[in-house]
């Protein structure tokens, strides 16, 4: 999409937040990236969980969110056999970034409905959305991770003004 087309996106830092997009199916790659794109995301890609820490070594702090494919291939970075031959590679790469990028938030987008993969990434407070969401869900998701909203809290006191005296009231 042609620039002038994106929205504009920035972050408190003035910068278009990043979004790094770890798969490796690449008939849903373009479309995504386009649609992160023209919603005024950067957008990163890595189709291997190598990759996914080559990028993560080259752009960190500046990625926001990573979107990760669980069974993708795990490149020369991670050992097939802990992967399971790359059906597990999401969730191996997760357990290792956890450790190295705390604070980095996740969003699992796939097919697979592993059990165990699922309870270890809900425990994780990471999202899961399916490859057959809607775009608009994906990019709602990612956002909401991009731009987490502060939680209200009310007042602790309030003030009250009548007339030119003035008063504070406890909540």
């Amino acid at each position: 999409m042609a620039s002038t087309c994106r929205r504009s996106r920035k972050s408190l830092e003035g910068r278009l937040p990043t979004v790094l997009w770890a798969d490796d199916d690449q008939l849903n790659n373009e479309p995504a990236v386009e649609a992160l794109e023209y919603e005024g995301f950067k957008v990163l890609k890595a189709a291997s969980g190598s990759a996914v820490l080559s990028q993560l070594e080259r752009h960190w702090p500046d990625v926001d969110v990573l979107v990760l494919d669980i069974k993708m291939p795990p490149g020369s970075k991670l050992r097939s056999m802990d992967t399971l031959n790359g059906h597990r590679t999401g969730l191996v790469l997760a357990k290792r970034l956890r450790e190295r990028y705390p604070k980095l938030p996740l969003l699992v987008l796939s097919f697979v409905r592993d059990p165990e993969v699922e309870r270890w990434f809900k425990l994780q407070g990471a999202p899961w959305i399916s490859k057959t969401a809607s775009m608009t869900e994906v990019v709602h998701a990612i956002s909401s991770l991009a731009h987490p909203r502060p939680v209200w809290r009310p007042p602790k006191c309030f003030i009250v003004q009548i007339g030119r005296a003035s008063c504070r009231e406890r909540v």
